[in-house]
């Protein structure tokens, strides 16, 4: 699990400062409160990192 924690903090940084700001704020998503259980298992299993709304 030890990748998959630096993989996610590296992903959540990239979201935070660059996603959020520069893309999504102009496409204007929101970012969906999901269960970080929930969000961790798609991660894995489907390579879902966050849900958005449109």
């Amino acid at each position: 699990m030890t990748y998959y924690n630096e993989d996610r903090s590296f992903t959540n940084f990239v979201h935070r400062n660059l996603a959020l700001p520069i893309i999504y704020q102009k496409l204007d998503w929101v970012e969906q409160n999901t269960d970080p259980i929930y969000l961790q298992q798609i991660d894995i299993d489907n390579g879902i990192d966050y849900i958005m709304l449109d």
